[in-house]
């Protein structure tokens, strides 16, 4: 092709010569420091539109001898062995080379020496198949990124139901276009892409083949009534062991009436299907999909939406689907799940993200999520949010028996199931961690295994029931939503609030506790005393019958459940169980209230015993000056109480010591 003429001439430059020697030699050191910005747009320019064909790469391959590729197009013919060698030019910001493998074997590609391709060795090549076409970029001055790699191209294939014919239709030529994809795969090969053009095209075919691949356009249908990704190989299925891709802007509208839906993998751990869509609607019943072993990983611009289950993995099957609109399950029969997984061992990874899970219609017998008989798998569900308030009794998830060492993790933002239940955990092995800042449930219930609740406020009601297992509270409020629910009842397992806060709404918001053990912030078993920051009322029964009382602030009081009150009996901010206790003249002052009021008026030798558990609180006031009041006690000489309203605050240390919290007018001799 014809040369355009250069931006900056190359030397000799005729104007230059023009100035003469001296005048010349003074221009070129002013522009000096311009010379290698003029070298680069020169070297681009140079690459412009250039081809090169008929390229044979050097047998033996190696990078010292490999053949040079000057071309930005450049389309290698002969590779007469494998790993015979090609060479790009030396890396120069912005400079881009294309090359073709239109040989018969695998291409070794190297860099110039010194130069690495996507951030590999230095020196090191990578390999482009028989039918493969990759860019080459230049990033800086030493380094090359490789783009165009995720479908391996020899050839493409035209498909348009509009202007095809199956008839006159000549593979690899944009002007004779197939009618059907169906044909278009009949005919492809390994390595081949299938591009299909806007229209609607019916399939009733498996689309699948070893190394052939597709790009759809804007404006694609499909109506499936097949299995159109089938690999399940005891159904005749295709075996893949490369990756396949269906990329594009496809609607697929799947009416497929098998169990399957329109995907299916099973005995075929190799496959690795990748797939998007602009939207999905499946009418089948049963499942939109059913991933067995391999990997489906699915990505959807707009809604997903099943009659039957949206997301069916068994076995050994990963799925990873990114749904940037909403996924509804309509059908409404029962054991349906837009999450599913029953009766298969499922031993795999899930990740799913969505907008939000719709069920329009659910049954008193449909959860959500749905996964018994797991063993080992991990499921990871985001969503934006989910709102569901219909008056059925199962839960939201449901994680059943049959499980080893499970994990399921939800990352929403607001939940709200009403009246249903928020979860039921019925085995040792699963772990359900919920992460959301806003939850409106029915409670849950938990026969075993672990369900970790982190930072947010639930609204609850009905009851958080735990019986064998563990349910924790990581930084949470819980509200009862009528005087009546008592937001968690254990009667065996644990129950654990741990975190910075754990906010109550007051009367109805306690935890009724016979059996199991409970721990609150830093430490706490049925008979030890809990630790730690507690805002809000609330109250914990232990199966011992001690009854642990908080209020806003730090600590507790711990007293036996002989003469108990209820919490309307005591006021913030401390605990007042009892009516103080009040102490005329000497005597001992008592551990089971909170507070002791002295009249020293008939004397006023006191006396206060050690307490019974680490950090229990004791304030003493003088209300009636008949004389000074002398209080002996383990952890000081005395502290004396001279005048009214003098008082000190006590606590009990794990030193076996009374130790000072607060003073105010007593004399203290340590």
């Amino acid at each position: 092709m014809e040369h355009l003429p250069y931006i900056f001439p190359k030397s000799p430059d005729p104007y230059l010569v023009a100035l003469g020697p001296n005048k010349a030699q003074a221009a070129l050191a002013r522009l000096a420091h311009l010379n290698p910005l003029i070298d680069r747009i020169n070297l681009l320019q140079d690459l412009i539109d250039s081809t090169e064909t008929g390229i044979t790469a050097f047998a033996g391959g190696g990078q010292t001898n490999a053949t040079q590729l000057t071309a930005t197009y450049n389309e290698v013919t002969v590779v007469a062995s494998a790993g015979d060698s090609v060479k790009l030019l030396a890396a120069v910001e912005g400079l881009k080379q294309i090359v073709k493998n239109d040989g018969a074997n695998n291409l070794a590609v190297f860099p110039a020496t010194g130069d690495t391709i996507d951030d590999g060795t230095v020196n090191a090549s990578i390999t482009l198949a028989p039918g493969a076409t990759v860019t080459f970029s230049a990033v800086d001055g030493t380094n090359w990124e490789t783009s165009d790699k995720s479908i391996s191209v020899g050839k493409t294939l035209f498909v348009d139901v509009t202007y095809g014919s199956n008839t006159t239709a000549k593979p690899y030529d944009p002007a004779y276009p197939y009618a059907t994809i169906a044909a278009a795969v009949t005919a492809a090969t390994s390595g081949d892409l299938i591009w299909v053009r806007p229209g609607t095209y019916p399939v009733s075919t498996n689309l699948l083949k070893e190394g052939v691949n597709f790009y759809c356009d804007k404006g694609v249908t499909i109506t499936n009534t097949s299995n159109m990704f089938n690999a399940d190989t005891t159904a005749g299925g295709t075996t893949l062991t490369l990756p396949f891709f269906f990329l594009g802007h496809a609607i697929l509208t799947d009416a497929n009436a098998g169990g399957g839906g329109f995907i299916q993998i099973q005995t075929n751990p190799n496959a690795f299907i990748n797939a998007e869509f602009d939207s999905i609607t499946s009418s089948n019943n049963s499942n939109a999909m059913v991933i067995r072993d391999g990997t489906f990983n699915l990505k959807v611009r707009g809604n997903f939406t099943s009659a039957g289950r949206s997301f069916n993995f068994r076995d050994t099957g990963n799925l990873f689907a990114t749904i940037d609109g909403i996924v509804s399950c309509t059908f409404g029969n029962n054991n349906n799940a837009v999450i599913y997984s029953s009766g298969m061992s499922w031993n795999g990874v899930a990740s799913i993200k969505a907008k939000t899970f719709s069920v329009p219609s659910p049954t008193a017998s449909q959860a959500v999520i749905w996964l018994d008989t797991v063993v080992n798998g991990k499921l990871t569900v985001d969503l934006d949010y989910y709102i569901d308030t219909s008056a059925v009794t199962f839960p939201f998830i449901n994680l059943a028996g049959g499980t080893t060492t499970c994990q399921t993790i939800l990352n929403i933002n607001f939940l709200n199931v009403g009246t249903r239940s928020l979860f039921t955990v019925a085995d040792a092995d699963h772990k359900l961690f919920i992460n959301a800042p806003v939850v409106t449930s029915a409670g849950g219930t938990c026969s075993a295994g672990l369900v970790a609740l982190n930072g947010g406020q639930y609204t609850t009601t009905a009851t958080f029931l735990i019986s064998g297992g563990t349910i924790a509270f990581n930084t949470v409020g819980i509200n009862g939503a009528v005087a009546s629910v008592i937001p968690v009842t254990a009667t065996s397992g644990s129950v654990i609030a741990v975190g910075s806060t754990f906010t109550t709404d007051g009367v109805d918001a306690s935890i009724a506790q016979s059996g199991a053990a409970v721990v609150i912030s830093q430490a706490s078993t049925g008979t030890t005393a809990p630790t730690g920051t507690v805002t809000g009322e609330f109250h914990i029964t232990s199966a011992n019958g001690d009854l642990y009382l908080f209020a806003n602030g730090t600590g507790y009081s711990r007293v036996t459940a002989t003469g108990l009150r209820t919490l309307a009996d005591y006021a913030a901010p401390f605990w007042q169980i009892r009516a103080p206790q009040a102490l005329a003249g000497s005597g001992a002052v008592t551990l089971t209230e909170y507070l002791t009021i002295l009249d020293t008026t008939l004397g006023g030798a006191l006396t206060l015993a050690n307490g019974t558990v680490v950090g229990q609180i004791k304030k003493i006031r003088m209300d009636v000056d008949g004389g000074d009041g002398t209080l002996t006690l383990t952890g000081f000489t005395s502290i004396v109480f001279n005048d009214v309203a003098d008082y000190v605050i006590l606590q009990w240390s794990n030193t076996s010591a009374w130790i000072l919290i607060e003073n105010s007018g007593t004399t203290i001799t340590p």
